[in-house]
């Protein structure tokens, strides 16, 4: 029985060994992050430049009546569906974010490669 919990216990300690290494993010790769930043943002500073996008919500909209006799009343209940309105609305868009944030993490994967031998650093 005393082997089992060994066994079991360095497997456990193994599975939390390998995948807690894998849910942080390491100094090191938050170091060459920082430093193929600096660069991109010097390469693509930001550019942002007003944009007209559209947008939709959603209306509800009378459809009609339904009314239906009830002896001398006649209720009637007013029917509505929803339909997609498109509205203008101004936005804020950097030009060059795709761009440089391509080239952030293609320097930082390049680089943690060169530096520690594997893309995560």
């Amino acid at each position: 029985m005393t082997k089992y919990l060994a066994i079991a216990i360095l497997v456990t300690g193994f599975l939390v060994a390998n995948l807690s290494g894998c849910a942080t993010i390491t100094t090191e790769y938050k170091t060459v992050k920082a430093e193929c930043s600096s660069q991109a943002y010097q390469q693509y500073p930001i550019d942002n430049h007003v944009e007209v996008k559209t947008g939709y919500r959603q209306v509800r909209v009378k459809t009609g009546q339904v009314c239906r006799q009830a002896g001398m009343f006649t209720p009637c209940t007013t029917q509505y569906a929803y339909k997609d309105e498109p509205y203008q609305t101004k936005v804020s868009v950097d030009l060059n974010a795709a761009i440089r944030d391509q080239t952030i993490s293609s320097c930082t994967k390049s680089q943690c490669l060169t530096k520690y031998g594997n893309e995560k650093c």
